[in-house]
């Protein structure tokens, strides 16, 4: 357990936190994503 302990803080300080659901680029790429939906539902008629 202490090794796997070790190696989850290590990643953490290497990679930085998980991306979280409202980070700024998750909510940029969800709306640009809606934006393309709706225009791809618009032109099609």
């Amino acid at each position: 357990m202490y090794n796997l302990d070790q190696s989850i803080k290590i990643n953490l300080a290497i990679n930085g936190p998980a991306i979280l659901d409202n980070s700024e680029f998750l909510l940029n790429a969800k709306d640009e994503y809606n934006r393309n939906e709706l225009l791809k539902d618009y032109n099609s008629g």
